[in-house]
């Protein structure tokens, strides 16, 4: 994929990120279609499981030495990332963190409490809207607050949505403790769903992610209202997303949750 352009990468995405993109002005746009198709070639080196682990490994220390040294041959992707990193003054240790929160899932790395679930949630989605912020042009040192809570709750709802999917292949992003807690097992997650105990532990998670959001929007800086209108919606989006499994009594393993495109661009017109 990283012979790829940017644009042709954020084409063949059907992500709620790629959706919300179209909201933001051209040049705008372009700068987040670029940091998106890096998002996106990292994110495959944690999951494409058809390529051996050593060398998915080699190439996200590759992406972390030159983001951190400059790139000895760089493609197109690489070029256009240090050239944003350059115009935006954006740190590169947000692009470090955001590889290591990469490294996290290749190396399959379990969560025995929140907070450390909370660092891979940092890294992995706060991260993605502290250097969004920069590409949007929100100033206010409040609108950082809010890219680190709202990263929390987005993250919260993917991990609650996808719960299945990540259990096929060896993840369980849940606490431990708090699985025990509510009398499961990470062995046996999947099997107790539609279980009382089961019922009781996605409504736990849904309420934090629901925390999350409220403290992002009481965060949000009325300065920066309008240049945060990309993620604004993508807050919107997920949050009806989270609403939509609790109203079904999070039936995750048995079916996956979509919104569709038509409330997509309503919730993105009321943002």
């Amino acid at each position: 994929m990283s012979d790829c352009s940017p644009e042709e990468i954020t084409k063949k995405s059907k992500s709620n990120l790629a959706f919300a993109l179209y909201g933001l002005p051209k040049k705008r746009r372009t700068d987040m279609v670029t940091f998106y198709a890096f998002c996106r070639i990292v994110d495959d080196l944690a999951d494409e499981t058809e390529k051996p682990k050593k060398e998915r490994e080699a190439e996200l220390l590759r992406w972390k030495n030159g983001i951190e040294n400059g790139f000895s041959s760089p493609n197109e992707i690489q070029l256009r990332i240090e050239d944003l990193i350059n115009r935006h003054g954006i740190e590169r240790e947000l692009f470090i963190d955001l590889i290591r929160g990469m490294e996290m899932d290749l190396n399959g790395e379990a969560y025995e409490t929140f907070d450390d679930l909370k660092l891979y949630c940092y890294r992995v989605a706060s991260v993605v809207g502290l250097i969004s912020l920069k590409l949007f042009g929100a100033n206010f040192e409040r609108s950082m607050d809010y890219a680190i809570n709202l990263g929390y709750a987005l993250q919260l709802t993917n991990i609650i949505r996808d719960l299945a999917e990540d259990y096929s292949l060896g993840r369980v992003y849940l606490p431990h403790e708090e699985i025990v807690s509510f009398g499961l097992s990470n062995n046996t997650l999947v099997e107790s769903s539609g279980s009382k105990s089961f019922l009781e532990l996605m409504k736990f998670q849904a309420e934090r992610a629901d925390v999350f959001y409220n403290i992002a929007n009481e965060k949000l800086p009325p300065e920066d209202f309008r240049a945060l209108k990309t993620a604004r919606s993508m807050g919107k989006i997920y949050r009806s997303l989270l609403t939509k499994m609790k109203k079904d009594n999070f039936r995750v393993v048995e079916k996956r949750y979509r919104i569709n495109s038509f409330k997509k661009i309503f919730l993105m017109i009321v943002s």
